[in-house]
C-alpha cells in the first residue's frame, strides 16, 4: 500500500518535465494464467505424471516448505490414496476420487516450483500441473458437499495462485475454502469421542491455517478480513510436545492474531503508526513544495521515537534477510513481500531524514536480496526491482526539490542531540537507540506503551530481541497493548 500510494502521489506533486512512465508490472500480471474447465463427462489427463518414487520426494519437499506455517494434508490420507493410484488402476482412481487427483496434481505443481530454478521460463513454476488441476476442479454448486478435502484443495489452490500475485483470485479461493469449512463447523470446537482426536485435529490445524491465510492475503488487498474473532471457538493446541512444526504453526498464528488485532484496533501503536505516519510527513513535505515553510522541529516532536523505531526495524530486516541469502525462500512471496517493504520504507524515511539511514547500504541489501530472487527464476522479483529502482528515482527528485526550494532538512535528533556526540556516535545514529527506548505520548493517539504486571519476563531474550531490532520494553509494551475490542480465544486475558 504504501509504494501504491507514493507512486501516486510522487509524479503529480513534483511536476516532474520528462514523461513519467509507471513499470509495466503495476498494470499487467507478471505470470499471466488461464485454464479452461474439463468437460465432466470426459475422463482426467493422467499422462505425463512423475514415478511413484519421484511424486512422494515432491510430496515430502511441499510438506518441508509448508508444514511450519500451513496445514493442508491428512499425510497418511493422502499418501495411501498415492500408492494405489500408482498400484491399481490409474484412471479409474483418478475418476472415482476426482478431488483427490486435483490435490495431487497441485502438490505436484508445489514440489516443482520449490525445486526448479529456471530464468528462461515465462511461466510461473509448476503451472503445468496447477492447471491440469484447476481444469478438474469441481464448480462451487457442488465442491462444498466433499467437505475437508474441499477446504484442503481450494486453500492450497489460493497460496499458489497468491504466490505468482494473483492475489484477487487467491482471496477467492481462500474465501471458499472459509465458507466451506464454517458450513461443517470448523471454527467450533468440535467433538473428540464423537468425531475421534485425529479427525478433530486435522480440522483444528486446517481450520488456524486459513486463519493466516485471511489475515495475509485480506490485508494484502486492504479487505477486511472474512473471519471474526469473536466467532472462532475452536481452541489453538499446542500440537505434539517437542515438534518443531507444531510450534511454529501456533506462533505463526498467534502472529497473525496479533497483527489482525493491530489492524482492527482503534488504539494505534508503534507498529501500525509507523509507515502512515512516514507518509503523512512525506504528504506534508510535498505540499509545501514552493510554498511556506513550517516549524518541522515542532511537528515531529511527539513522533521522532516512533518513526526512530521504523526505521530501526526496518534496517534490521534487510540486514537478517541479506544475511541469509543462500537460504531464501524464492516461490512464496513473503520474504519478497518483507524485503521490497522494508526497502520502500527506508527511502521514504532517507528522502525525509537524510541523515537517518546510510541509503547505499540498505539500497544494496535489498538489491542483493532481489538479486538472488531474480537469479533463481523469480520474475516477482525483477517486478519489484524494477518498482523500487522507479521509487529511487522519484524520491531522489524530491531530494533535489527540496535543496532547490531551500528547506529544512529534517531531522530525528533533538535540539540537544544535533549539537552533541555521545560516545563518539553520530547524533543520527544515537537517536536511532535512545529513542527506541523511551515512552512517547502521540498527542491524540492514545498512549499505547503502559506496562502490566501480566507481561512475562523477556530478561533472558533480550539478545534475541536486540538482534530482530526492537527493545525488550518495546515488546512487552507492545504485547501488553494488544488485544482488542473483541473477545477472541486466542487472547490470553479473555476469560
Amino acid at each position: 500500500m504504501a509504494s501504491i500510494k507514493a507512486k501516486m502521489a510522487g509524479p503529480d506533486k513534483l511536476h516532474l518535465e520528462k514523461p513519467h512512465t509507471v513499470p509495466s508490472s503495476l498494470d499487467k500480471e507478471v505470470y499471466p494464467l488461464h485454464w479452461r474447465p474439463a468437460s465432466v463427462e470426459d475422463p482426467p489427463d493422467i499422462g505425463g505424471l512423475p514415478s511413484l518414487d519421484d511424486a512422494l520426494y515432491l510430496f515430502e519437499t511441499v510438506k518441508h516448505h509448508l508444514d511450519q506455517h500451513y496445514r493442508f494434508f491428512n499425510e497418511d490420507c493422502f499418501t495411501q490414496h498415492l500408492h494405489e493410484f500408482y498400484s491399481t488402476n490409474s484412471l479409474q482412481k483418478a475418476t472415482e476420487n476426482g478431488l483427490w487427483f486435483v490435490q495431487f496434481l497441485l502438490v505436484l505443481a508445489f514440489g516443482n516450483a520449490f525445486l526448479l530454478r529456471t530464468r528462461s521460463a515465462r511461466d510461473p513454476p509448476g503451472s503445468r500441473f496447477f492447471v491440469r488441476a484447476m481444469s478438474l476442479l469441481p464448480d462451487h454448486t457442488t465442491i462444498w458437499k466433499d467437505g475437508i478435502l474441499a477446504v484442503e484443495v481450494l486453500a492450497l489452490a489460493a497460496l499458489y495462485l497468491y504466490s505468482i500475485d494473483h492475489r484477487e483470485a487467491a482471496h477467492v479461493y481462500v474465501g471458499q475454502a472459509i465458507r466451506i469449512a464454517q458450513l461443517d463447523g470448523l471454527h467450533t470446537e468440535l467433538p473428540e469421542d464423537e468425531l475421534g482426536i485425529q479427525t478433530v485435529a486435522r480440522c483444528r490445524n486446517l481450520w488456524w491455517t486459513l486463519y493466516v491465510m485471511d489475515r495475509h492475503i485480506s490485508s494484502s488487498l486492504g479487505l477486511p478480513f472474512m473471519t471474526q474473532d469473536s466467532d472462532i471457538t475452536t481452541a489453538l493446541k499446542p500440537g505434539i510436545p517437542g515438534s518443531r512444526h507444531d510450534t511454529t504453526l501456533s506462533l505463526h498464528v498467534k502472529l497473525s492474531y496479533l497483527f489482525s488485532t493491530i489492524l482492527t484496533s482503534d488504539e494505534k501503536c508503534v507498529l501500525v503508526a509507523t509507515r502512515p505516519l512516514l507518509l503523512s510527513v512525506l504528504k506534508e513535505r510535498l505540499d509545501r513544495l514552493g510554498g511556506r515553510e513550517d516549524d518541522w522541529q515542532s511537528f515531529l516532536a511527539p513522533t521522532k521515537a516512533l518513526i526512530s523505531t521504523g526505521i530501526k526495524s526496518a534496517l534490521k530486516t534487510l540486514q537478517i534477510l541479506a544475511d541469509e541469502n543462500s537460504q531464501l525462500e524464492v516461490f512464496l512471496p513473503f520474504e519478497m513481500e518483507v524485503t521490497y517493504g522494508a526497502a520502500i520504507h527506508l527511502l521514504i524515511a532517507n528522502s525525509l531524514f537524510p541523515k537517518a539511514t546510510d541509503k547505499d547500504n540498505f539500497i544494496e541489501e535489498a538489491h542483493n536480496v532481489l538479486d538472488e530472487m531474480i537469479f533463481k527464476g523469480n520474475r516477482l522479483a525483477t517486478a519489484r526491482k524494477t518498482e523500487l529502482a522507479h521509487l529511487e528515482g522519484l524520491f531522489a527528485e524530491l531530494t533535489v526539490r527540496v535543496e532547490q526550494y531551500g528547506l529544512q532538512t529534517l531531522s530525528l535528533a533533538t535540539p540537544e542531540q544535533l549539537h552533541s556526540n555521545v560516545e563518539g556516535q553520530p547524533s543520527h545514529m544515537q537517536v536511532l537507540h535512545t529513542e527506541g527506548h523511551r515512552q512517547f505520548d502521540l498527542g491524540g493517539i492514545p498512549n499505547c506503551l503502559d506496562t502490566s504486571p501480566s507481561m512475562p519476563n523477556l530478561a533472558g531474550g533480550v539478545e534475541l530481541l536486540d538482534d530482530i531490532g526492537i527493545s525488550s520494553y518495546e515488546f512487552l509494551s507492545i504485547i501488553d497493548q494488544i488485544g482488542g475490542t473483541e473477545r477472541s480465544i486466542l487472547d490470553s486475558r479473555a476469560s
